[in-house]
């Protein structure tokens, strides 16, 4: 009977420590302005993280051109809370708002709640004195808590981007001609560019074709000629090139050949030498490649069907997978694309085993026949846990088998006294 005081104690005392420690995960930043709201209000800030950074009263640094992660924790304080959004935005951009909000969720009393948002920062934000202001809104019907945070703003190092893709004569070519790309270039980053090269390929049919580009300023320089158009590169398209769409790739290499940046476009071959019952689908069709998603969560591939004939296209789609790795289904399975128009379609997979998987995409026209067969791969990334995580199991685990331990020989000590 003496030993079950001394387990029940020590059980106990585990329990009080992890709470302690769970607790101390938590730092309540804005504790004054807490207690201040706690009476009249159901929940509460506790914090926010930007970029994982804590936000306090110094300023937090973002980089331009980036997505930007905002973690907001919330704790329900009186009483629940329904129907309650968080928002996040920053002002000061002049062609659109740089805003994003979370959907509706309860919030219950004394339980903390982790809110994350990302904001696209643009690379052609206008810096000034790099000085911005970052607004966080938690909100419901009634009730509503603002705070601001200040942002310190910089420029990437090294960074170009490609505003436009110009096609001469256009993005139909015919077969056995020559098709002459451009590219429209821009410094977003910090430094001035120099020895920029610039390829042109079509992957499928084995040809390419490169230019240069002898120096592009940057945004901070006196000239504030931070674009600049490059010369076309020459693209030999063969005579027996089958006709069909293909894909295009434009590349960008620049920092001494360590950064570049890709984009792809869809062409369209035609083959006047090829017999005349051949079918020429007037469609570009495009389908997002060996994308890395995690193990356990849903990942998308994008479908684009642009359709530049004269009159509208329908199309089915079909996915299926190989194996049984996981589950994969379409946003839509019919889709209608008007002339001049385009059209998405969603894949979305959801990995139950790590590594490479393979789904078989078919896309088909009105009358049946196939316009698209291709095989795609999905890149699984395992799911690690943190070291911390398995110390917290290993630890709730001990206080599950002592509080079981202490039960079990108290009830012996009861049935032996009886």
């Amino acid at each position: 009977m003496k030993l079950f005081p001394i387990i029940l104690a020590a059980a106990i005392l585990m329990i009080q420590l992890a709470a302690a420690q769970n607790e101390t995960d938590f730092n309540e930043t804005f504790v004054n302005e807490t207690l201040a709201n706690l009476p009249s209000l159901p929940f509460f800030l506790q914090k926010v993280l930007v970029d994982g950074i804590e936000a306090t009263e110094e300023k937090v640094r973002i980089e331009t051109g980036k997505t930007l992660p905002i973690e907001v924790w919330i704790k329900g304080n009186s009483s629940k809370s329904r129907d309650l959004k968080v928002e996040a935005w920053i002002g000061g951009y002049e062609y659109y708002q740089i805003r994003n909000a979370t959907e509706m969720f309860d919030i219950e009393k004394n339980v903390v709640y982790k809110e994350t948002l990302e904001l696209n920062i643009p690379s052609d934000l206008i810096l000034g004195d790099r000085n911005y202001t970052l607004f966080i809104r938690a909100y419901d019907k009634t009730d509503k808590i603002e705070k601001t945070f200040k942002l310190f703003a910089e420029e990437k190092r090294h960074s170009i981007k490609i505003t436009d893709v110009i096609f001469r004569p256009g993005n139909i070519v015919e077969a056995g001609k020559n098709l002459f790309v451009q590219l429209r270039l821009e410094n977003a980053g910090k430094v001035d560019e120099e020895d920029i090269k610039i390829l042109v390929s079509i992957p499928k049919l084995g040809i390419s074709a490169r230019e240069y580009l002898d120096e592009l300023p940057s945004r901070d320089t006196d000239s504030k000629k931070d674009s600049a158009t490059t010369n076309y590169a020459a693209l030999k398209i063969y005579e027996d090139a089958p006709s069909g769409s293909y894909e295009l790739i434009t590349r960008v290499e620049y920092n001494k050949g360590y950064s570049y940046v890709e984009e792809k476009k869809m062409i369209l071959i035609k083959n006047e030498l090829e017999t005349q019952t051949k079918i020429i689908d007037p469609s570009l069709i495009s389908i997002e490649q060996n994308k890395k998603v995690e193990q356990g969560q849903q990942g998308q591939y994008k479908i684009l069907i642009t359709n530049i004939g004269d009159i509208a296209k329908t199309y089915t789609v079909n996915a299926s997978k190989k194996g049984d790795w996981g589950n994969i289904s379409l946003s839509l399975t019919t889709i209608t694309v008007t002339p001049g128009n385009a059209e998405e379609i969603q894949i979305i997979v959801l990995p139950k085993e790590s590594g490479q998987h393979q789904f078989h995409v078919q896309i088909k026209n009105e009358k049946g026949e196939l316009v698209r067969d291709e095989e795609i791969t999905v890149n699984a990334d395992k799911i690690i846990l943190s070291e911390d995580y398995d110390l917290k199991v290993v630890f709730l685990g001990l206080i599950g088998v002592l509080v079981v331990l202490a039960v079990l020989v108290g009830l012996k000590n009861l049935i032996v006294e009886d």
